[in-house]
């Protein structure tokens, strides 16, 4: 049960902040949701896309609010490190990343959490993996997983149980 693990987080770069370097670039912190939360996402999404323009922003702060636990490397327009409060989402982010973030984060929840369950299977003969699942790291890097996804369409992703 993998959405009631506190621990289990998956971080998330916009496909755009990919450029940047590892140290500077912007990392969300989202959490496994039940399928009630993800409900519940879906239909704050829809009433913001319903109301359109910028009154559909109090239903997407709503939706971050239950995926984002917490950020790295997030500044204000001055390079200040801001501390996680979904509330300044609004004024940290441009419009197209208000509206992507939302959906990105879903997709990453949604493909690490089958990618994580898909590593979790018995490979078919010994020592291959099956395609497309979440690799564990080396012991370096504290034991995330790096979840696999499509280039240009899915966020870059890792999976971690802190």
């Amino acid at each position: 049960m993998i959405a009631l693990n506190p621990e289990s987080r998956v971080e998330v770069t916009l496909p755009h902040y990919e450029r940047m370097p590892e140290g500077e670039r912007p990392v969300f912190v989202a959490r496994f949701m039940t399928c009630r939360e993800h409900q519940q996402v879906g239909r704050l999404f829809d009433e913001a896309v319903k109301q359109g323009g910028y009154g559909g922003v109090t239903q997407l702060v709503e939706v971050l609010r239950l995926m984002l636990v917490d950020w790295r490397h997030v500044v204000d327009a001055h390079g200040r490190q801001v501390p996680f409060d979904v509330e300044k989402l609004p004024d940290l982010l441009t419009w197209e990343e208000m509206w992507s973030l939302p959906i990105v984060v879903r997709q990453a929840i949604t493909m690490s959490e089958a990618d994580a369950k898909k590593s979790d299977e018995p490979s078919p003969t010994a020592g291959d993996a099956p395609a497309n699942s979440a690799t564990a790291s080396d012991e370096n890097s504290g034991g995330v997983q790096t979840a696999t996804g499509t280039a240009g369409v899915a966020p870059s992703a890792k999976v971690s149980d802190r």
